[in-house]
């Protein structure tokens, strides 16, 4: 037992390690400045923005919408390699429904991305770059589908998972560790004690 959680705390002390690297990366540093400038024209102070933080929600409204496209995903995946002939329009149907998802998903989380501070940013940018590649690898896998490449498509499915779990990862170290979205949202006001 005791060897067991040695071996957990090994995996997930690397884990930490990883995601954390990328706080100090400052070669991500032009990228960041350039998503920077980018994220001011596609939200812009005001009331989208506004909306895209959560603010009218309580809370931060990008880890509630990140459930959307990693669900259609993960079920479309495990549709994939458990299911039958007959549930592949199933799969496609959420990989169309998942790949519209991470529009607004990724319009929230721009707009969270703009609150952080420099070392959330760098972390952010790789977080990004890792769910931009999920979506192409499943879009890839929409797109085999239609050619009834349905071997290629499984096989892109499941890569993709792979790397929006490691993105999901980020995305937990963001909110966790860097506070990424905590204060997007208003403040309650203490009930006198």
């Amino acid at each position: 037992m005791a060897k067991d959680l040695t071996a957990q705390a090994a995996v997930g002390g690397s884990l930490h390690a990883w995601a954390a690297s990328f706080e100090t990366r400052a070669q991500l540093d032009r990228a960041v400045d350039a998503f920077e400038a980018a994220a001011r024209r596609v939200v812009p102070q005001g009331p989208v923005r506004e909306f895209l933080l959560g603010r009218w929600l309580g809370h931060s409204l990008h880890p509630a919408l990140t459930d959307l496209p990693l669900a259609g995903w993960t079920a479309a995946s495990f549709l994939d390699v458990f299911g039958s002939v007959e549930d592949r329009p199933a799969a496609e149907r959420l990989l169309v429904f998942a790949l519209i998802a991470t529009i607004p998903t990724a319009a929230a989380g721009l707009s969270e991305w703009t609150t952080t501070e420099r070392g959330a940013r760098r972390v952010g940018i790789a977080h990004a770059s890792l769910n931009g590649t999920a979506a192409l690898l499943y879009a890839s896998s929409l797109a085999a589908r239609r050619k009834n490449r349905h071997g290629a498509a499984t096989a892109l499915g499941v890569i993709g998972g792979l790397v929006a779990l490691a993105s999901s990862y980020l995305g937990g170290h963001l909110s966790l560790e860097l506070g990424a979205g905590v204060s997007s949202a208003p403040q309650q006001a203490q009930e006198p004690g």
